[in-house]
């Protein structure tokens, strides 16, 4: 039982430590595509969308992202109407294309620590009744780095494994996202 409830304290102290390290966008709400891969051409039209986060203006080493991002659904048809009567119309007109794509890249600076990378995802979409389910997944890679120069110490004592620690390293993450819409 000790080792069950011990197991289960390290996994769990994982993942908080893991969810430390994500960047953080303030404005999620306009594009949802940087935290669900499912997101990826949900909507059914192409986006292309800039963000950028500076906090406490004016000190140095603080915290900044940047992120690029594009989305899209793969479509069949065009949502242009070909027809010149309006009457016609007369249900919802969905995407016809089931496949969405996404990619971004982005750049996060919070003190010392640094990471850049890119992600690319897949994203499949399937009608259910009057809404939409959507599956994603996402494969990224990521520069992650430390600047020990920018590192302070108490007592001006560097403490030796920080300092034997590797300043760069590149990383590989993966995602999967699930997303309802009606």
């Amino acid at each position: 039982m000790k080792k069950l409830v011990f197991i289960l304290c390290s996994l769990l102290l994982a993942a908080i430590s893991a969810i430390a390290q994500e960047p953080v966008y303030s404005q999620y709400t306009m594009n949802q595509f940087l935290y669900n891969p499912a997101f990826a051409g949900a909507e059914g039209y192409t986006s292309y969308n800039l963000t950028a986060r500076q906090q406490w203006l004016g000190k140095d080493n603080a915290p900044s992202t940047q992120a690029i991002s594009a989305q899209m659904r793969v479509s069949k048809t065009s949502f242009i109407s070909k027809s010149r009567s309006i009457k016609k119309r007369i249900k919802k007109r969905r995407p016809s294309g089931r496949v969405g794509v996404g990619a971004y890249i982005y750049n996060d600076q919070n003190g010392a620590i640094g990471r850049t990378g890119l992600e690319a995802t897949y994203a499949y979409h399937l009608p259910v009744m009057d809404g939409q389910i959507s599956f994603g997944v996402s494969l990224s890679g990521f520069q992650f780095r430390v600047n020990t120069n920018d590192l302070t110490f108490p007592d001006d004592q560097a403490d030796p494994l920080v300092l034997k620690a590797r300043e760069n390293m590149w990383i590989a993450d993966g995602s999967f996202g699930v997303y309802y819409t009606f």
